[in-house]
C-alpha cells in the first residue's frame, strides 16, 4: 500500500527534475522555482488523499492483501504511521529532484567518492594497495 504513494511521489520528483532543468537551461529561474512550488502542491494533493485513507479506512485497504487478522492489525498500525511519512517524503523526494535538475548532485559524489574511499582502504594485515593504484588510476 505504501507503495502507491512512493511511485506518485517518485513521479512528481522526476517531473520537479526536468522542469527545473529545462527552466534553469532557458535562463527562466523564477519559472523553475514555480515549477517546484507547483509540483509540491500537485504532489501534496495525491500524499495528503492516501494519507487520509490510510488513517480512515486501513483495516480495508489492508484486508485487499490478506485475511490474517494479526497481519490485518499490524497493517493497520504501519498504515496509520505511514500517513503522516509520506507527506514528509513529497517534500524530501521533489526537493531532491529539484536540486538534481539544477545540477546540485553533491551529496551524490560525496557519497560515491566516500564510498570509493572505504573500499580501497587496506585491511589489518591486508594489501597494502588498492585495486585502483594497482592498475595505476588513483
Amino acid at each position: 500500500m505504501e507503495g502507491l504513494g512512493f511511485i506518485a511521489i517518485s513521479g512528481f520528483a522526476l517531473a520537479a527534475s526536468a522542469l527545473v532543468g529545462q527552466n534553469l537551461g532557458a535562463r527562466q529561474e523564477g519559472r523553475a522555482r514555480e515549477a517546484v512550488r507547483l509540483t509540491v502542491g500537485y504532489c501534496l494533493i495525491v500524499t495528503v488523499t492516501t494519507a487520509i485513507a490510510f488513517l480512515l479506512i486501513p483495516d480495508r485497504l489492508v484486508s485487499l492483501f490478506t485475511r490474517d487478522t494479526q497481519v490485518i492489525a499490524d497493517g493497520v498500525l504501519y498504515l496509520r504511521v505511514i500517513a503522516f511519512a509520506q507527506i514528509g517524503q513529497s517534500f524530501e523526494l521533489i526537493l531532491e529532484g529539484a536540486l538534481a535538475g539544477a545540477g546540485y548532485t553533491f551529496c551524490r559524489r560525496w557519497r560515491a567518492r566516500r564510498s570509493r574511499r572505504c573500499a580501497f582502504h587496506s585491511p589489518p594485515g591486508g594489501r597494502s594497495r588498492s585495486a585502483c593504484s594497482a592498475s595505476g588510476s588513483h
